[in-house]
Parts: C-alpha cells; sequence; structure tokens
C-alpha cells in the first residue's frame, strides 16, 4: 500500500519509477503466495492448532526476524518460508544459493534453506527468552508458482527435505503429524504462546520517503480523481469536481488522507490538510477532519488529529 501510494504521488517522469514498480510487482508476487498458500491450508480443518500470517518479532536491541506463514499444534511448530517465483529453480549445492532461470536468463536469490534455518533458530531464541516451553520445530519452503520447476543434485538432500510445491504441503503437514503423534505442550501452554506471538507481533512499516531519499516537499498534492486517477480535483459545494472526466465525489479525500498516513506522517494540522489536499479554506479542512472523529491533541493552531487507514470504497 505504501508503494502504491508513493507511485501515485511522484511526477511520471521521476527517476525512481522503474525502481519502485519493481519493488511493488515482487510485493505483489509474494502476496500472491500468501493467498495461494492461504488456499492450501483451508484444508487442514481438522488439524487443532493455529495458523499466523507474517509473523515479525524482536530478538533484541531492535533485532527483528520474520516468519511468512506459521502453524502451530501441541505436537509440533512448522515455519513456512514461501517462495512465489516462476521458472525453473535450481539449488545450487555448492555454493548454497538459488538461481531462477526464466525467458533465458538467470538470476539469484538468497537461498530460502538458508532463511528457515535462521528463522527456525531465531523462533527457539525467542522462546527460550520469553520462558516458554517448545514442541519440535520444523521448517519448509513452499513454492507457490504454478509454472514453477524445482531442480537440485542428488547431493543436496535438504531440497528434497524441506521444499516442495504447494499442492503438497497439507500431506506434508499430515506427514508430520503421523511422525511426531505425541503431544510436546499442552492445551494452555499452545494458547499463551499463540496469544504472546500475537502481542509481540511488530508489523513492519518503513518510512520509504527515508528510505528512497525523497523530500515530502517533491510529492504530488491534491485529490486524485476516483475515476480518471488525475490530480487535483477541486472541493464546490461539498463535493469533490474532476475537470478533466467531470466525476463527482463526496468521499475522494478520504484515499489522499490513507496517503498521506502511509508516507508522510501518522498524525496531521488542519493546515497539513489544506496543503495536501488543496484546499483553500480553514473551515472546510476542519469540518472534514471533525467529520471522521479522529481522535485528537492539542488545541486551536497547535491541534493535531490521528490518522489512521480509512475505509474507502
Amino acid at each position: 500500500m505504501q508503494l502504491e501510494a508513493l507511485l501515485r504521488r511522484l511526477p511520471n517522469d521521476d527517476p525512481l519509477r522503474e525502481k519502485l514498480e519493481a519493488e511493488l510487482s515482487k510485493g505483489k508476487a509474494g502476496y500472491r503466495g500468501e493467498q495461494a498458500i492461504d488456499y492450501h491450508l483451508e484444508r487442514l480443518s481438522d488439524v487443532e492448532g493455529y495458523i499466523l500470517h507474517d509473523l515479525r518479532l524482536e530478538l533484541s536491541n531492535n533485532h527483528f526476524f520474520q516468519i511468512d506463514t506459521f502453524l502451530a499444534t501441541q505436537q509440533f511448530f512448522h515455519i513456512i518460508e514461501i517462495k512465489n517465483l516462476a521458472g525453473t529453480l535450481y539449488f545450487d549445492h555448492d555454493f548454497k544459493q538459488l538461481i531462477r532461470s526464466l525467458k533465458g536468463e538467470e538470476e539469484k536469490f538468497l537461498n530460502p534453506i538458508t532463511q528457515v534455518s535462521w528463522q527456525k533458530k531465531n523462533l527457539q531464541t525467542w522462546l527460550e527468552s520469553n520462558k516458554l516451553q517448545k514442541p519440535p520445530i520444523l521448517s519448509q519452503v513452499a513454492i507457490t508458482h504454478s509454472q514453477a520447476i524445482i531442480k537440485t543434485t542428488p547431493m543436496y538432500k535438504e531440497v528434497y527435505e524441506k521444499v516442495l510445491h504447494a499442492e503438497h504441503l497439507v500431506e506434508k503437514v499430515h506427514h508430520y503429524l503421523r511422525t511426531y503423534p505425541n503431544e510436546a505442550i499442552s492445551l494452555k501452554q499452545l494458547n499463551q504462546i499463540t496469544r504472546l506471538l500475537i502481542k509481540k507481533n511488530t508489523p513492519y512499516h518503513p518510512d520509504l520517503l527515508a528510505q528512497y531519499g525523497i523530500k515530502p516537499s517533491r510529492l504530488l498534492t491534491g485529490v486524485h480523481c476516483p475515476t480518471c486517477k488525475q490530480l487535483p480535483m477541486r472541493r464546490k459545494n461539498g463535493m469533490w469536481i474532476c475537470d478533466f472526466c467531470q466525476a463527482k465525489s463526496g468521499k475522494a479525500h478520504l484515499h489522499t488522507l490513507n496517503d498521506y498516513f502511509l508516507l508522510v506522517d501518522r498524525t496531521i494540522t488542519n493546515q497539513q490538510v489544506r496543503h495536501f489536499l488543496k484546499i483553500p479554506s480553514i473551515s472546510i479542512a476542519s469540518k472534514m477532519l471533525t467529520s471522521l472523529q479522529l481522535p485528537q491533541t492539542g488545541m486551536k493552531k497547535n491541534r493535531r488529529y490521528q490518522l489512521q487507514l480509512l475505509e474507502v470504497e
């Protein structure tokens, strides 16, 4: 969402667009991969346990580790690293790397087997530091792209143990349930650990402007037309009007406030609203903010509104 907002707010000829579009494409591919895993894991309705997504936990001193999908049962914990990659995926034993061949080109990726190995070690450390009982911790790399071909050498045994196509994941979980039939932790302990994982989860919210060296003044301001996507719409008689396609909207500003929240700051003043939405009136900006019933701090000119992601149609 942050990348989409940033691309909306940069000029078409901005030199960063190509890089940002590539990052967005990569992020969407990863998200589609997670959705594909969800589809398969729905078949685990007969398994007692919890499935958690996108866990990001702090080990120490602002050092975090992340798990794509986590299955927690009384018998074992299962870490699943998701890769949504097309092409031929060759797991290189000698250099412990993943090489993807697609359309005549080769590309190197971090070895996901190494990734899940570190995730397992980090999770063990996290559980121990929180004085929590831990069952056996297993790990898997799930390839979700339907056209991916997995290759390796006979000597790289970890690939055969750890890597599979997503459609075989449920079968693998049932195999582990047969391999570990005994309950290693109680239901009370499982619930306690799961609640703490959810409580300690720290979603990743990067400062994209700082990351890419973009000053807020470089962003395009104004309200996008929800129909033709042009900037800016103008405010008249309580409506937003597009001078390009003549579309009208009463809530187009909600998208713009979301862009501000995602890119600039989580609080906003009346003056900042007027600048970012391109409206001259203090009273109109005030009424707009008041109607959203946002938490406030400060008085008069020092009043700040606590933004959140607003629901838009």
